[in-house]
């Protein structure tokens, strides 16, 4: 039994990969980005979102829910790649073409490019837009938008982006953290004193941590 195990050993040694070595994986090239950023581009037809509710949203007789998967892989290894997919991103913001269906109140599809922005959102600002409130925070008003104000167009995208590519995801929230309290402290009576203290601890978190806030 000794020898079996030493010989099943070998060949789990003999067969194992760089990466299970110790050795760090090759980041993606850019080629492997943009083949990701095609990948938004579903398979299928877009939905007539028209004239409906939550209980008749009727999909294409051609539409294959199983080949919208990828749409959804794709979307979160362009997350997880952070602020190295933020260039590619921002350059396809404008591509129209149907990536998939949401729900909120009512259906909306969103185009690759509104995916886009959506991917890069999540990480700049992955607390949201709702404050902290003990009620319902519909009623109250939103966190100031950093990506509305410094992101607010495509040209305005890739100027960000000159200024902070060489900064890491958790400088980039940092200072997007540190922006929206002071914006937020200029509007005391609009926003809670559960919020301005949501918001330090987030910020402790964030610094003590070392690591990204997850979007």
């Amino acid at each position: 039994m000794l020898r079996w195990g030493w010989l099943l050993v070998g060949i789990g040694l003999s067969q194992a990969t760089p990466a299970s070595c110790g050795k760090k994986p090759q980041p993606p090239t850019a080629t492997e980005i943009k083949k990701l950023i095609d990948g938004l581009v579903s398979p299928n037809p877009a939905p007539d979102t028209r004239n409906t509710d939550r209980r008749d949203l009727i999909y294409p007789r051609d539409f294959d829910h199983a080949k919208q998967q990828q749409v959804h892989r794709a979307r979160r290894k362009l997350t997880a790649l952070g602020p190295q997919a933020f260039p590619f991103l921002i350059q396809r913001w404008e591509d129209q073409r149907y990536c998939l269906t949401i729900e909120i109140v009512e259906y909306h599809n969103l185009s690759v490019g509104e995916i886009c922005k959506q991917i890069i959102r999540g990480q700049l600002q992955p607390y949201g837009y709702f404050q902290k409130v003990s009620g319902d925070p519909r009623h109250k008003p939103q966190r100031p938008k950093y990506m509305g104000t410094f992101l607010r167009s495509q040209k305005a995208a890739r100027q960000w982006w000159e200024k902070h590519k060489d900064k890491t995801l958790s400088q980039i929230q940092l200072e997007v953290l540190d922006w929206v309290m002071a914006a937020e402290s200029k509007r005391r009576r609009d926003f809670t004193k559960q919020e301005r203290r949501y918001l330090r601890d987030l910020r402790k978190k964030l610094v003590k941590g070392g690591k990204p806030l997850p979007p």
